[in-house]
């Protein structure tokens, strides 16, 4: 197996499907990310989040999102300090 470079950012495809030309084998998947202006909807019929902004971490069995900033209905909010 042919370990992929580290990446800060970009894109990277690969083929998990059995009998795929390039097998690979997949033993650790994780990383972090920064979102931007996301919609959340999480709780009809409540006004949904909007202009959310913050980061996230993940591995293969979680992903855990931290918001910094976002409005709804005209309140703003951003985390407690």
């Amino acid at each position: 197996m042919t370990a992929l470079p580290r990446r800060r950012a970009g894109r990277r495809h690969v083929d998990l499907t059995p009998g795929a030309a390039r097998p690979v084998r997949l033993v650790a998947f994780g990383g972090t990310l920064e979102y931007r202006g996301l919609t959340v909807e999480y709780f009809k019929p409540l006004s949904p989040l909007r202009g959310v902004d913050g980061t996230a971490s993940f591995d293969r069995k979680s992903m855990e999102l931290r918001p910094r900033a976002g409005a709804s209905s005209g309140f703003k909010f951003r985390p407690a300090r």
